[in-house]
């Protein structure tokens, strides 16, 4: 998606702007049944039948003078705006006071100018807004995006707006006004530990390897999720994020300035809690160069589920990770050579939008990115492409890196926890650089893991190996706040002629924080050998 987005930057706007104009409710072009539809045409979502990306106009077409089945947009393969009466319609909704006409002509037939003027003169707000400047900004865009062949980047499958639409949240006990959140899990209805909920929440409502499950995904160019195995250079993906409005009220500064919800994303480097992190750039932004990291959400409709976009370039990503790593804590590798091994999550927060002190989150809001989304509905975290390690490799074994930082005070914990993995046949380990180890690790024993110093290769040179000896073994790591952060490695061995019968799931590293709380990990998912 080298240029703006469709869905995000610009779709999202329409959807905004027309909302202003025709209500919240049903009605205008926001109308449900076909029949309502204001000239016939659908801003519901991208691909709805009477919509913008390939659509018709419904049968309410005819009340405007207009003819329901035509489209307002040129055939597909022409790119000539001046062919496109939409266009047109919008391009002419902006001038001076007075001068907006209410109709154009395109092809020998009128056609309404969008937004409708009055006297003369545009008022939509939120349409000036969008399209201060010259050229107009949303609808230079939408030229653009027309001229471009009109890609559509709207998430598709299960995170479609249709989709989501038709299975809102689950209600938040309660919420009589807006409770907003980044969905950590399927169905998520937003209550958290500690958050005052009338019925209580245990901690267990999120699950424990909530990295894992929420639903924060990649897309590619035309909306699809992806699960790449690596992150080529070169690539650009859409960071999609479900972010949720279980209560009965409205929020979005399309109602009142005051209630404005924004949502950000920090690329971080693979690891079990908080690591370097760098922002990504808005999919809202209408300027593709923009660097800006904040995405608006206009609005969110009681009982809603909608989606954040980022841009997730990973050339750009992957510079600028390497640039904030250190690399004295990388164990002899340099920032580059340590983040081909160990790729990127991403943690997406969402601000705004809630009555002050409505069920406030029991970790600290608003969200950083140490905050905890087992207590905070505002911040979720996922790892963006999980790891492939194929088989054939695991012998010698595979290693992947991570970064691990101090949560909370005291000693924390790492464990490894596979899924469905013949504990027989197969082997774990943790490495880390020499002095972390003898600072940290050396002192507390790390009993179930037996050190390994010769005859295995090592993920990187300074490199202390410790192979588990006692499924479910727990690795201390004394406090090390005065450290900040320093790398390490997970290693699987095995054999993968022993292994490919094996229904194998996830292998997770799971950071325990010294009250024993789950305070983050990461997971890997194995990639069975082909079998001719």
């Amino acid at each position: 998606m080298p240029g703006t987005s469709f869905n995000y930057a610009i779709f999202k706007r329409l959807q905004a702007a027309f909302y202003r104009d025709f209500g919240l409710v049903s009605g205008g072009h926001m109308a449900a049944d076909p029949a309502q539809l204001l000239g016939g045409f659908s801003l519901i979502y991208p691909d709805d039948p009477h919509g913008l990306v390939m659509g018709t106009l419904s049968s309410a077409a005819s009340s405007a003078g207009l003819t329901p089945g035509s489209s307002p947009l040129a055939p597909v393969g022409d790119t000539t705006l001046a062919d496109s009466p939409l266009y047109q319609m919008f391009a002419q909704s902006i001038g001076a006071d007075a001068t907006v006409p209410s109709t154009v002509s395109v092809a020998g037939r009128n056609w309404p100018v969008m937004p409708p003027p009055e006297g003369g003169t545009q008022t939509n707000p939120l349409w000036l807004q969008f399209n201060a400047g010259n050229p107009p900004p949303l609808i230079n865009a939408f030229g653009q995006w027309l001229m471009a062949g009109r890609p559509d980047d709207s998430p598709k499958g299960g995170i479609s707006q249709p989709t989501l639409t038709a299975n809102p949240p689950p209600p938040f006990p309660g919420a009589d006004t807006a409770l907003l959140f980044v969905a950590s899990f399927p169905d998520d209805d937003g209550r958290r530990f500690g958050d005052g909920e009338p019925q209580g929440v245990p901690l267990a409502h999120v699950p424990s390897d909530f990295w894992a499950t929420s639903q924060i995904f990649l897309c590619n160019a035309g909306g699809q999720v992806v699960m790449p195995a690596t992150l080529p250079a070169g690539e650009e993906y859409a960071v999609a994020a479900v972010i949720g409005n279980s209560g009965q009220g409205f929020a979005g500064s399309l109602l009142n300035a005051s209630l404005a919800v924004t949502v950000l994303a920090d690329a971080q480097c693979f690891g079990t809690f908080v690591s370097p992190a760098v922002s990504l750039p808005s999919l809202g932004n209408l300027d593709p160069a923009d660097t800006n990291a904040t995405y608006e959400q206009f609005v969110m409709l009681p009982r809603s589920w909608d989606v954040a976009g980022f841009r997730f370039n990973v050339n750009n990503v992957f510079s600028e990770l390497a640039a904030v790593l250190d690399p004295s804590k990388l164990g002899g590798l340099t920032p580059a050579e340590w983040l081909k091994a160990g790729h990127a999550c991403v943690k997406v927060r969402i601000f705004g939008g809630e009555q002050q002190n409505f069920f406030p989150p029991s970790d600290p809001d608003p969200p950083q990115l140490t905050t905890n989304p087992q207590r905070n509905r505002h911040i979720a975290q996922h790892n963006l492409a999980p790891f492939d390690p194929a088989l054939m490799a695991m012998k010698k074994p595979f290693w992947a890196n991570f970064i691990l930082s101090q949560a909370g005070q005291g000693s924390n914990g790492l464990s490894i926890e596979p899924q469905n993995w013949p504990l027989d046949r197969v082997r774990f380990w943790f490495a880390l650089p020499s002095g972390p180890y003898a600072s940290y690790v050396a002192k507390a024993g790390h009993r179930g893991f037996e050190l390994v110093g010769e005859g295995v290769p090592k993920p990187f040179p300074d490199c202390v190996m410790l192979r588990q000896t006692t499924p479910g073994a727990r690795l201390v790591v004394e406090d090390h706040q005065r450290e900040g952060y320093f790398g390490m490695a997970l290693g699987i061995e095995g054999d993968p002629t022993n292994l490919a019968q094996a229904r194998l799931g996830d292998v997770a590293a799971t950071h325990i924080a010294h009250d024993g709380t789950v305070i983050g990990g990461f997971s890997l998912r194995p990639q069975l050998p082909v079998r001719g």
